[in-house]
């Protein structure tokens, strides 16, 4: 991973994300140097150069997408802007990793405050979404919630008391929720 580079295209994501959680926890926020890639560890820093400009910019990956085919990487509206994409949406990119960040998850899982929620997965189907909150709530005996968020549902739980969030998470990983993670 530490040599990854890519090639293919980019857009970009703005309003309709801007103050939501992102797939590692954090509220995305369309003006700083962001970006959402499938796989690269959370969070790694990229450079990305558009293609058609030379134009470059380096990003934070710290969300999960993006969710089009084709697509290698989906920018912040600021990233967007600064490499000259904004009016086509899409740009045909080189990514390059700089940066494998220290992935905080372990500060994350070591807080331990009343009432984690943690966030499963993110669906575009209300009704997977919806019959597995019910499902979950009731096997695991905390709450769950299903958040619409533009065309996704994202599946959250809790609030889990502090002396049962880390086995309920361990849990959840073990039973096949990869993505599962504590929401700030």
């Amino acid at each position: 991973m530490e040599n990854y580079q890519d090639e293919g295209m980019a857009s970009w994501y703005g309003a309709k994300f801007h103050g939501y959680h992102t797939s590692n926890g954090e509220v995305y926020d369309m003006y700083t140097m962001t970006a959402a890639h499938k796989n690269l560890p959370l969070p790694s820093f990229v450079r990305v150069t558009n293609k058609e400009n030379g134009k470059q910019v380096i990003v934070r990956v710290n969300d999960r997408g993006p969710f089009h085919d084709g697509r290698v990487i989906d920018l912040s509206y600021a990233a967007a802007y600064k490499l000259g994409m904004l009016n086509t949406g899409t740009a045909p990119v080189r990514v390059e990793l700089i940066k494998v960040a220290p992935s905080g998850n372990e500060r994350r899982l070591a807080q331990v405050a009343d009432g984690r929620h943690i966030q499963l997965l993110a669906t575009r189907s209300a009704d997977k979404a919806k019959e597995l909150a019910a499902r979950l709530s009731k096997e695991y005996g905390f709450p769950a919630r299903v958040e619409r968020q533009s065309e996704w549902y994202r599946l959250q739980m809790g609030p889990i008391p502090a002396n049962k969030t880390q086995d309920t998470l361990t849990r959840l990983l073990a039973e096949g929720y990869a993505q599962a993670y504590f929401l700030n």
